[in-house]
């Protein structure tokens, strides 16, 4: 018996997959140069990739602080890919800034191109809203929702 051993990094295309199969076939040659090489059927074994696909999202707003209504507060939104998978779909869904009315944000998170079609693991893409302040916003110790978004 001869046991031989083979190394393969995988790729991302297959840990995307979730799985990699690897197949071989042994070759021998017959002595005395007999009727040529001997070939065994292929054997198959597959290894399964766990998924670990997450997110995560940074937020910075610009300036930190507002003052007058009618200011433009921009905040910028980083996503992250933490996980093993390359991920598709990007958005940022805001809650805080509303859409309508007084303060309404004007976002390019939702626009064609902005985010790219896919992120693979570790990388980043990022867009912005622009929130204008309203007289609401204004009261003592208002916040425009910073850490609800």
């Amino acid at each position: 018996m001869l046991n031989c051993t083979g190394r393969h990094v995988l790729t991302q295309t297959e840990v995307d997959a979730g799985s990699y199969t690897n197949t071989a076939t042994a070759t021998a040659s017959v002595p005395g140069g007999g009727s040529g090489a001997v070939v065994s059927p292929p054997a198959s074994d597959t290894v399964l990739v766990a998924a670990h696909p997450s997110l995560a999202l940074a937020i910075a707003a610009a300036p930190a602080s507002y003052s007058a209504e009618a200011d433009v507060v921009v905040f910028a939104y980083t996503i992250t890919n933490t996980g093993n998978l390359t991920l598709t779909g990007l958005g940022v869904a805001e809650t805080a800034l509303g859409s309508g009315g007084p303060g309404a944000a004007a976002t390019d998170c939702a626009d064609p191109g902005v985010l790219p079609a896919s992120l693979a693991p570790g990388g980043t893409a990022s867009c912005e809203t622009a929130y204008t302040v309203a007289a609401a916003d204004l009261g003592e110790g208002s916040s425009i929702g910073f850490d609800s978004i």
